[in-house]
Order: C-alpha cells, then sequence, then structure tokens
C-alpha cells in the first residue's frame, strides 16, 4: 500500500473566460514532496477548465507513482462537488475532461477528494508561476535584442532611455517601471488579487546590466 495527498490547481488569467489556462500539482508522502509539475493548459482557456486539467495531472502523476490510496486536495468547489457527485456536470467541455477523470479514478484502490481553502493549497504557487513564466517570454527576449540606455540614479532605482528617447524609471527589486506596458499589464483585477506582478522588457533590462 502506498500512500499520498495530491494537491491541485489550475489558474486563468489575466481574465476569467478568455484567459491563459494553467494548471499546478504538487503531490506529497511522508512529509515529502514526491512531484511537483505545472505547465499551460491553453492560451484561451477558462478557470474551471483549468481547474479539471489540473485535477487530471495530479490522477495521471499519482498513476505514475504508483500511488494506491490517494487523496486529492484542491480549492476548486466545482471539481470537488462534480468529482464526488454533488453536483452535476453540464458544461460540454467539462464533460469529457469529468468522464476522463472517472477512468483514471478506476485505477487506485481507494481516493478522497477534498475541498480546501486557497491558502493551504499547495499548486496555487506552481500554477501562477508558470503563467508568470509563460508571459514574461517575450519582455525577457526583447530585452536582450533592444538597446537601452541605462543610468542610474540611486540605490535600486535606474532610468532606461530607448532608441526613441522614450525615458521610463525602473526599479528591478520591486520591480516596477512608469511604461505603458508594465501599468497596463499588472492593473488587472486578478493580477491584484493574485498578487501577480508581470516584469516589463525594461525591467529584465535593467537585472541584465545590474549584474555587469
Amino acid at each position: 500500500m502506498k500512500k499520498a495527498t495530491f494537491y491541485f490547481d489550475g489558474a486563468c488569467l489575466p481574465v476569467n473566460p478568455g484567459g491563459t489556462g494553467t494548471f499546478g500539482i504538487v503531490g506529497v508522502s511522508n512529509n515529502q514532496i514526491i512531484c511537483e509539475k505545472s505547465g499551460i493548459v491553453s492560451e484561451t482557456s477558462t478557470n474551471n477548465i483549468a481547474e479539471w486539467t489540473a485535477f487530471i495531472e495530479a490522477l495521471k502523476e499519482a498513476q505514475k507513482l504508483n500511488i494506491t490510496h490517494l487523496t486529492v486536495k484542491g480549492d476548486s468547489q466545482l471539481v470537488v462537488n462534480q468529482i464526488n457527485n454533488i453536483w452535476r456536470v453540464r458544461d460540454g467541455n467539462i464533460v469529457k475532461l469529468y468522464r476522463q477523470a472517472k477512468e483514471l479514478l478506476k485505477y487506485f484502490q481507494e481516493v478522497k477528494v477534498i475541498w480546501i481553502r486557497r491558502k493551504g493549497n499547495l499548486a496555487d504557487r506552481p500554477a501562477h508561476l508558470a503563467y508568470i513564466s509563460h508571459i514574461e517570454q517575450k519582455p525577457k527576449q526583447r530585452a536582450q535584442k533592444e538597446n537601452y540606455r541605462i543610468i542610474r540614479l540611486s540605490p535600486g532605482a535606474y532610468r532606461v532611455i530607448t532608441d526613441k528617447e522614450k525615458t521610463y524609471t525602473v526599479r528591478p527589486d520591486k520591480p516596477s517601471c512608469t511604461c505603458p506596458f508594465f501599468q497596463r499589464v499588472n492593473s488587472y483585477r486578478l493580477h491584484i488579487r493574485s498578487g501577480i506582478v508581470i516584469r516589463c522588457k525594461h525591467i529584465f533590462a535593467v537585472q541584465a546590466y545590474a549584474k555587469k
């Protein structure tokens, strides 16, 4: 008999529906992390699909590790109540995921699916980190291609001057930037509520400059 507890979480940011869907899972056995995984569900998703995908990923990874007695915990009331047959599944997109999960559940000798609060969900962080990493790819690449004049103003503060003579004030430690991209992308309600900060190309440029 091999026991484990898997935490799952899905996110759809910066808007729901229609945002980027991500998932995160963390497996724990004997107080040790035995699995941690995260990734992108879809560029255009919903929070419910992301949550269901995370749940399925948790089942798949637990099966790979030959777990026989599994406890799955997540903060999605929808997934927990639907898989426990408390709520009906009506959405056609969810029906497919529900059936896939039910097939995977047959592998285990015992499964408990339990709802927990978000702050107790170990998978919340990897789900959000997957999103941040995905969104910051383009700004990071652009920072490497573009040329800036960078002036240190004070400890922690820099001025970035672009080829078009546009000037922005950057603090890479916070991080923050006065450019329109940074202001816009970090004004989304779901970003603020989740405590997510997306770095812009100017912040990446200053971080690289500061390391020299």
